[in-house]
């Protein structure tokens, strides 16, 4: 069946893609931004998007949005999120990819985070068919979440989860 093809399509793109994730993340590990300064980061993530051949564009002076194209009509639209920012503090683990900012690592799985989300949009943009969804991809900030996520206080985290529990569309299958 047609879905059957799908996930096997996904499956195989994803093994594909998957050294990209890698290379990705230890990128990102090694370069980090703290919250508010992540223009490399985000100038990383819109090189790779745009060698994918999509259109990134700033939010928030470091968030990075993009669309991926949909069939005609594919609605509902879904969204992708990661955040960008690494937390201050000494990264010990003796990584040939440990950070290399002083005083600053990600301690906090961002990295791992974009890293998957760049694999997801190269995933994607391979097995579009006909009757695809748009999904827009967010890098660090939109509505869901601001950017310099490690330095928001717990009270406004509290509050913007608040916030998007009651915003956020409900789902329409419990399965998913």
């Amino acid at each position: 069946s047609e879905s059957k093809e799908t996930i096997q399509a996904i499956r195989e793109k994803t093994q594909q893609v998957a050294g990209h994730v890698v290379d990705h993340f230890r990128h990102l590990h090694q370069f980090p931004d703290l919250g508010w300064q992540e223009e490399r980061t985000a100038v990383y993530v819109e090189r790779v998007l745009t060698k994918l051949g999509l259109e990134p564009s700033r939010v928030a002076r470091t968030g990075v949005v993009v669309d991926l194209p949909a069939a005609e009509g594919g609605q509902p639209r879904r969204a992708l999120r990661a955040d960008l920012d690494a937390i201050a503090g000494h990264e010990s683990t003796g990584l040939e990819y440990a950070s290399r900012h002083d005083g600053i690592f990600h301690g906090c799985g961002h990295d791992a985070h974009t890293a998957i989300l760049l694999g997801v949009a190269e995933v994607l943009l391979a097995v579009r068919g006909d009757g695809s969804r748009p999904v827009r991809l967010i890098a660090n900030c939109t509505a869901l979440m601001s950017p310099a996520s490690e330095s928001v206080s717990v009270p406004s985290r509290s509050k913007r989860m608040a916030w998007y529990k009651r915003k956020a569309p409900k789902a329409k299958n419990k399965n998913h």
